[in-house]
């Protein structure tokens, strides 16, 4: 058995109809002239479980994800984190778990997204920390969300990131990708000043596609409003443009979710994003969705991230070019920079010649400066602000028609004005972004400034940083372990974590959630899904489940767990050849499944449909029992603690992932 590596290459098709070079060009630097001040640009770890497999990878190889990420100077660099409030809902391909399952439960250290933020502040301290919600639990609003019993588990939140982990968390949002209610934003500012966190600034509203700058009309419209956020965030994907009412408005414009492509030209796309979001929508903050590609192959939007981690067993990861593309404006800005004016060393380059260009200086005025050159091409059919989900609704970012001849080079002299450095070295810095590249973030020949002024050759489909500082390391280690396959046969007891609601290794939550828990009987650690109720807030998918495996590889195998179903009427259940390649898939009816129930039923399900039932007197409450599912080829066999139950032969699945599930009840699993 072997794991099938995902496909990471990046290439981006070179649009040269004439290979030519265009006219030289001549760009103004006027640091006396300035433009907004840079937020930083980061990434985000949530919005559907993207980051589970990173929580179980072995030293040294999780440390050395994670300093690619966050340690500055060596790779991204990331000056922003942005993570999800944890609501027991499937927030796109999987679950953040709550650290409050009920009213009466509070637990600070479930899931990973601590485990990131720590990690995060440890290498940057300086790194600006948000938080999002998806989804919310059960008993939270009474199945709402605008209710002030939310903001109170936003403000719980927050405390136990500073009093249990001594994160201090500088942002929080309010609901990603759903309408927001005005009088709410407002009540939690007020909530959040009374309750001592005035430092949480407010980023509102993460709305996306036609609606995401509604919030700016809204605040125009009531000055409460408008007090009450402290930075617009609009999901961008379509455009890198805001609204002239945005632009207008004297609130920080950010694009709180870069969705990009996900093919060949995302790397691209992100150096062309980078810069655009400023050029052409003001925004002074972009946040790549998601941060590490660390959940199970085949699940919808895999392939993205800054690194692909999904193999925790093997220790194997890949380093995306997206971490070399972050890291030519992480390394050389700090947050704080500000950007030079457009015309005056930040603009789009001619038609002729598609890009965009930089300049952000430091608030000391040494004189540095960094500039930061894309000159990605694009047209209807590569356009980088396409979504996976929209593969045929391309569209150019920014050139309605694209001329017929585009220049393959261009030479550019930057004339630099004299409140900027006259005298300095000048390090240049160039990743090749065109078909198949390997080469990223590679030091070129310093250059000089010469009677106020430099020249530059530029190619297209190219990425340059030119500074003044002296930064800029590419960070690496010896290569990492080899993929290997997942590890047959998988055994777990559960006794040897330690760390009551951590969650066990390699299973992913897709709904509900599956933590380690002490029985009390002896000390012993069972799995038990600790969500009596359906979350509310993202997808709707009806029933707990976990998944582990390899969708493509596990064929023909035996899933076996002891469960134990707490309450009377609750189940468990235990899946086979599950398939969970789409977001917010519904898996309990996809794949084969034993179901078992109190008191005493069973059924076996294909798809949705039923194809064999019976009872057992095996099957009680309160009582373990032994649940076995084996897929052979196309015979489907199912028994509960050695009785056997059923035996058919039923071919709609081939292959898929191994699951345990329950209804919305407490059950245990060994």
């Amino acid at each position: 058995m072997v794991i099938l590596p995902r496909s990471v290459s990046v290439v981006v098709i070179l649009l040269c109809y004439v290979c030519v070079y265009g006219a030289d060009l001549d760009v103004r630097l006027d640091g006396t002239h300035l433009g907004r001040p840079f937020a930083g640009n980061g990434a985000v770890s949530g919005g559907g479980g993207n980051t589970r497999l990173l929580f179980d990878y072995n030293e040294p190889y999780k440390s050395q994800i994670l300093d690619y990420l966050f340690k500055p100077q060596f790779g991204a660099s990331m000056q922003m984190l942005k993570v999800e409030i944890g609501g027991d809902g499937d927030s796109t391909s999987g679950v953040e778990p709550s650290f409050k399952h009920t009213p009466e439960d509070v637990n600070f250290y479930r899931g990973y997204e601590w485990m990131m933020m720590e990690e995060a502040k440890m290498r940057n301290p300086d790194i600006i920390l948000c938080g999002l919600t998806w989804t919310v639990p059960y008993w939270v609003c009474n199945g709402t969300f605008f209710c002030q019993q939310n903001i109170d588990y936003v403000i719980a939140w927050l405390r136990g990131a500073q009093e249990v982990h001594g994160l201090k968390i500088d942002y929080v949002g309010i609901w990603n990708e759903h309408p927001y209610k005005v009088d709410y934003i407002v009540q939690l500012r007020r909530s959040l000043n009374a309750a001592g966190l005035v430092h949480v600034g407010i980023m509102a509203a993460d709305d996306c596609c036609n609606d995401r700058w509604q919030i700016v009309s809204d605040m125009i419209a009531n000055s409460t409003l408008a007090n009450s956020i402290d930075v617009v965030a609009a999901h961008v994907a379509g455009t890198y443009d805001s609204t002239p009412s945005a632009k207008t408005l004297g609130k920080p414009l950010w694009s709180s979710e870069v969705h990009l492509v996900y093919d060949e030209n995302q790397a691209a796309c992100y150096a062309q994003s980078l810069n655009q979001n400023y050029v052409v929508g003001l925004m002074t903050s972009s946040m790549f969705w998601y941060i590490v590609d660390s959940f199970f192959a085949d699940m919808d939007f895999t392939g993205g991230g800054m690194l692909l981690a999904y193999a925790p067993w093997s220790g194997s990861y890949t380093v995306s070019p997206n971490v070399w593309v972050s890291a030519h404006t992480n390394q050389f800005v700090d947050v704080g920079w500000t950007y030079l004016a457009h015309g005056n060393g930040t603009g789009l380059f001619p038609a002729t010649f598609p890009g965009s260009y930089v300049t952000l200086v430091p608030p000391t005025k040494s004189g540095d400066f960094s500039i930061i050159i894309e000159t990605v091409v694009g047209d209807e059919e590569t356009s980088c602000m396409t979504k996976i989900t929209k593969p045929k609704q391309r569209r150019d970012t920014r050139h309605h028609s694209l001329p017929q001849v585009l220049a393959s080079r261009q030479n550019v002299t930057f004339h630099v004005g004299p409140s900027l450095s006259q005298s300095s070295v000048l390090h240049v810095f160039y990743s090749d972004l065109s078909n198949k590249s390997t080469t990223y973030f590679v030091k070129q020949q310093d250059i000089h400034i010469m009677s106020g002024q430099f020249t530059l050759e530029l190619l297209s489909n190219s990425l340059y940083t030119i500074t003044t500082t002296n930064r800029g390391a590419k960070g690496s280690y010896p290569d990492p372990p080899p993929l290997e396959p997942f590890p047959l046969p998988y055994q777990d007891n559960f006794d040897s974590y330690l760390v009551h609601g951590q969650p066990p290794k390699y299973l992913s939550d897709m709904t509900g959630s599956f933590e380690v828990y002490k029985n009390g009987s002896g000390g012993s650690q069972v799995l038990r899904q600790m969500v009596p109720s359906k979350a509310y807030g993202w997808c709707d998918n009806p029933y707990p489940v976990s998944i582990l495996g390899d969708y493509h590889l596990f064929v023909n195998y035996t899933i076996q767990v002891d469960a134990l179903i707490e309450s009377e009427g609750g189940c468990a259940a235990v899946g086979a050849r599950v398939q969970a390649t789409q977001a917010c898939s519904n898996m309990n009816q996809v794949g084969y499944w034993l179901n078992v129930c109190t008191p005493g039923t069973w059924y076996v399900t294909e798809r949705d449909t039923v194809i064999g039932a019976g009872k057992s007197s095996i099957i009680a409450t309160g009582k373990w029992i032994t649940l076995t599912l084996q897929v052979d080829g196309s015979t489907v066999v199912a028994s509960v603690s050695q009785e056997p139950l059923f035996k058919g032969t039923y071919s709609a699945y081939t292959n898929g992932y191994a699951a345990i599930g329950t209804k919305w009840n407490y059950a245990q699993f060994d």
